[in-house]
């Protein structure tokens, strides 16, 4: 049987692999953002027209963070990526 310590030191193993993806993912969100933004703004630069009505043209990184939580989130978020962005890069 588990004692109630293992299952605390459990928790305290599991928070700390849940601090450890916090800290891979918020790069990487960072730079998806980064991304978005020097893109859109080379378009205007460029002069060419770039739609925001088709999902993950626009903070696919936030797409990105819902995914963690929303089960009902079930593209990938880089289908969506290729999704919004096949045909253009």
């Amino acid at each position: 049987m588990t004692t109630v310590a293992r299952h605390a030191n459990n928790i305290i193993a599991l928070a700390q692999q849940a601090d450890d993806l916090i800290e891979q993912l918020r790069p990487v969100l960072e730079k998806i953002e980064a991304a978005e933004i020097a893109l859109h703004r080379e378009a205007v630069i460029s002069q060419i027209a770039i739609s925001g009505d088709l999902a993950g043209r626009r903070r696919l990184a936030w797409y990105a963070h819902g995914r963690v939580f929303k089960p009902q989130f079930s593209k990938t978020v880089s289908d969506v990526a290729n999704a919004a962005w096949r045909g253009v890069a």
